[in-house]
C-alpha cells in the first residue's frame, strides 16, 4: 500500500508519502449483507485512513497527531521512513518504532460495508 497524507494541527502540517510492502489476509469478516436468491450480493471495502493516526496496535487506542509530526527531526515539514524508524512507538505500542507501527496498522485499515471487522494477519 502507498499512503501520502497531509496532516494539520494548528499551525503545524506535516506530510508523509510511503509504501509498505507487506501483505494481509482477511478473514472471518463481519457483515450484515443479505444475499439474493441467485447467491450473491453487493459488498463494500472501506478505507479507514485514520487508522494510521492510531497511538498502538490495542483494541482502544487514540488517535494522535503528536508522535508523527515529532519524529520529523529535521523540522521540514516532510516525515520521511527514516525518521520514522528512528522515532520510539512509545511504551505499550506493539512496535519498536513509528515506522514498524505503521507497518503494522496498515493491515488494519481495510474494513467490510463501514465498519464490518475482519481478523486481519499479515500474509507469510
Amino acid at each position: 500500500m502507498y499512503v501520502e497524507l497531509t496532516a494539520t494541527d494548528g499551525d503545524t502540517t506535516k506530510t508523509l508519502a510511503a509504501g509498505f510492502a507487506g501483505a494481509t489476509t482477511y478473514s472471518g469478516c463481519f457483515t450484515t449483507v443479505n444475499f439474493d436468491s441467485a447467491g450473491s450480493a453487493r459488498i463494500e471495502l472501506t478505507i479507514h485512513g485514520d487508522h494510521l493516526f492510531y497511538s498502538d496496535l490495542g483494541d482502544t487506542p487514540s488517535v494522535r497527531f503528536s508522535a508523527l509530526a515529532n519524529a520529523d527531526t529535521d523540522d521540514d515539514g516532510a516525515i520521511t521512513p527514516a525518521e520514522l524508524a528512528a522515532a520510539p512507538a512509545g511504551a505499550g505500542a506493539g512496535a519498536d518504532n513509528l515506522l514498524a507501527l505503521l507497518e503494522a496498522l496498515v493491515a488494519t485499515l481495510v474494513h467490510i460495508d463501514g465498519e464490518g471487522h475482519c481478523a486481519d494477519t499479515a500474509a507469510q
